[in-house]
C-alpha cells in the first residue's frame, strides 16, 4: 500500500511514462493561446520564442522532436503552397477537423505534420529508429484539435493530469540566448560548384539527434553593389556545415546565377546563429541546405 501511495502521489507531481522498454520520461502538455491545439512533449525541451514564432525542441537516444507554433491569418494559404525536397516520397494523410485542415507525411523513421486554423500555423516534426517508435507515437497521439484527438486511438498513451503551458509562456531558453551571443571564432571555408543532395527521412540515411540543428537567425541576403549592377535575379542555394562547437565550418555553393550573387549570400550564410545538433547529447556537427532568393524590384 505503502509503495502504491508513493506512486501515485509522484504521479501527480511528475508524471513519467515507460513505453514498451524504453526510458522513463517526464512530459508536459503545450497549448495554444485558444487551447485549440494541444501536444505532449518530453518535459525537458529547449524553447526559442522571437516574438513571431514560438518552437520548442527536445530529445533522447529514441526520438527527436521539433515543435512550431506561429500566429497568422494566412496559415491556410501557406499551407497550400508549402513544398518539401524528399528524396524519399511519405505517405500522406491530409486533415480536416472543424477549424483545421493539414496534412501528415510519414516515412520509415519519422513524422512530420503541418497544420493550420484561422488562428495560425502548427508544425511538428519527429525522427525516431523507425516510425513506430514508442515516443515517437506517443507524441503523435497525443495531439489534440478543438479538444478531439487527431488520430483516433483505442486508448489514452498518457495519464490523464499533466502539467499544462500555454505557448504564450514559453521564453527563451537561457541556452539559446548564449547561441544567439555566440560569435565565430574559426575561419569558413567557402567552396564552389558542388551537386545538390537532398534530404532522406530513410533508416540509416542520417544520425538520430537527440536534439536537432536549429536555426535562431538567418539574415537575408543583402545585394552588393557589383550584383545590383549586372541586374541578376535568382536563388542561391548553398550547403552549410554547422559545426558542434557553434562555428560555422564550411560554405559550399550549390546553384547559382552568378558568382556575385554567390558571394552575396555567402555573406548573409556567415551571419546565421544556431544551437548546434546533439547525436546521444554531445554536439555533432550537421550540413543543411540553404536557400537565399535574390529580387531587383
Amino acid at each position: 500500500m505503502r509503495v502504491l501511495y508513493i506512486l501515485a502521489l509522484f504521479a501527480l507531481l511528475t508524471i513519467r511514462v515507460t513505453a514498451q522498454g524504453s526510458r522513463d520520461l517526464k512530459w508536459t502538455m503545450i497549448s495554444s493561446e485558444k487551447k485549440d491545439f494541444v501536444i505532449a512533449v518530453p518535459a525537458d525541451f529547449l524553447v526559442y520564442a522571437d516574438g513571431k514564432e514560438t518552437s520548442g525542441y527536445c530529445g533522447n537516444d529514441e526520438v527527436s522532436v521539433g515543435v512550431h507554433f506561429r500566429s497568422t491569418s494566412n496559415a491556410k494559404k501557406e499551407l497550400k503552397q508549402r513544398q518539401y525536397d524528399w528524396t524519399d516520397q511519405p505517405e500522406q494523410t491530409r486533415f480536416v477537423k472543424a477549424d483545421f485542415t493539414g496534412i501528415m507525411y510519414t516515412f520509415e523513421r519519422g513524422v512530420t505534420l503541418d497544420l493550420a486554423s484561422s488562428n495560425g500555423s502548427y508544425s511538428v516534426v519527429l525522427d525516431g529508429k523507425n516510425v513506430d517508435d514508442p515516443t515517437l507515437r506517443t507524441i503523435v497521439d497525443s495531439i489534440k484539435v478543438d479538444d478531439e484527438p487527431l488520430i483516433k486511438r483505442t486508448e489514452n498513451p498518457l495519464p490523464s493530469g499533466l502539467d499544462s503551458v500555454g505557448i504564450k509562456s514559453l521564453k527563451t531558453s537561457p541556452e539559446i540566448r548564449e547561441a544567439l551571443g555566440r560569435k565565430q571564432r574559426g575561419k569558413v571555408e567557402i567552396v564552389y560548384d558542388e551537386p545538390v543532395v537532398v534530404s532522406s527521412r530513410k533508416q540509416g540515411s542520417t544520425p538520430l539527434y537527440s536534439n536537432p540543428l536549429i536555426i535562431l537567425k538567418k539574415t537575408p541576403g543583402r545585394f552588393s553593389d557589383e550584383a545590383r549592377r549586372a541586374g541578376v535575379n535568382g536563388n542561391i542555394v548553398l550547403r552549410v556545415l554547422f559545426k558542434g562547437d557553434g562555428d560555422i565550418g564550411k560554405i559550399t555553393v550549390v546553384t547559382s546565377p552568378t558568382k556575385a550573387l554567390s558571394e552575396c549570400a555567402v555573406a548573409a550564410a556567415k551571419e546565421i546563429k544556431f544551437f548546434p545538433a546533439r547525436v546521444a547529447g554531445q554536439p555533432a556537427d550537421v550540413s543543411k541546405l540553404i536557400t537565399y532568393t535574390f529580387v531587383i524590384y
